[in-house]
């Protein structure tokens, strides 16, 4: 039984995971919500709302005693606005630094970070920010080391570029692809032939679990990056296997709008995490399946 204090917990990933720790564990839970409606409710969950008063976060932490933060807040805009400003920086770098001051008062000093693969699309193995999203995770990045060096902090970030799975209502590709099969409407699409870094729910908690061991028995420093690749395909691909699965013909124009060329691939293979994921076997057709059958059930 581990003590996992988690931000983010109402987000596609962040639900996920805390129903998995639900079904599959005896973790205590501590969630983090900025919203007093937001509650979660487990004999193993303990809700806070946190009213931007960093004493209250402060006192909660020691008062609750987690092991390990998994952080999972953040605010995706992938062309902002002069208005998103100041959203982006308040969810992806204050709040993120008031989790690790909070960190840095009590005994919790292992956090489980997350940043994007929008963090690096130079040629080379250094921070090019393709979005002012990626600029603010870069930023908590820099900030977790300040913290991990002047207040032992030991900390992991993960690295995807794009995830998927049942119950995604955040209009990604996949899931936006799903509805158009469904919806038989005409949409617009990149390049046929970009090629996309697609990790499954399913992958992406276990490389959380796999991350939670590697910090809990690790005895010495650690501040890892660790690069996540999932399924590597092009968008026509991705189209053919919804196309399959749903049997239906998406009626989609390819090369209507300009994409960020992703170099970020060439610094993977340096930047691999120690472990092995079990998905990495499965089908990406019948993940595919898995999600229309999803939505055929909600029918």
């Amino acid at each position: 039984m581990v003590r996992i204090l988690i931000t983010g917990s109402t987000g596609f990933i962040g639900s996920n995971l805390v129903t998995y720790f639900i079904n599959n564990t005896e973790h205590k839970l501590f969630l983090i919500n900025r919203d007093k409606k937001i509650t979660h409710k487990d004999k193993n969950i303990t809700n806070f709302y946190y009213d931007q008063k960093i004493s209250n976060l402060i006192n909660f932490f020691n008062e609750v005693r987690p092991e390990i933060v998994i952080h999972l807040a953040t605010n995706y805009i992938k062309e902002h606005k002069a208005n998103d400003i100041s959203s982006l920086i308040s969810s992806n770098i204050l709040f993120g630094t008031e989790i690790l001051e909070a960190m840095a008062h009590s005994d919790c000093k292992k956090i489980l970070n997350f940043g994007s693969y929008f963090q690096n699309v130079g040629n080379q193995s250094i921070y090019v920010p393709a979005n002012l999203y990626a600029a603010t995770k870069e930023s908590l990045d820099n900030i977790i080391k300040y913290y991990s060096k002047y207040h032992d902090l030991n900390f992991i970030t993960l690295k995807f570029f794009d995830t998927f799975g049942p119950n995604d209502n955040r209009n990604k590709l996949v899931d936006f692809l799903i509805k158009s099969s469904l919806s038989k409407e005409n949409i617009n699409l990149s390049n046929a032939n970009k090629i996309i870094d697609l990790s499954h729910i399913s992958s992406i908690i276990e490389h959380i679990l796999h991350s939670i061991s590697y910090l809990s028995a690790s005895k010495k420093n650690i501040n890892k990056k660790f690069f996540i690749s999932g399924f590597r395909v092009k968008v026509r691909d991705i189209v053919s296997s919804i196309e399959r699965a749903s049997d239906t013909k998406i009626n989609c124009s390819y090369g209507k709008f300009k994409y960020i060329k992703m170099n970020a691939y060439k610094v993977l293979e340096n930047n691999k995490p120690p472990w092995q994921n079990k998905i990495k076997n499965k089908n990406f057709d019948l993940l595919i399946e898995d999600m229309l059958n999803n939505y055929d059930s909600k029918k």
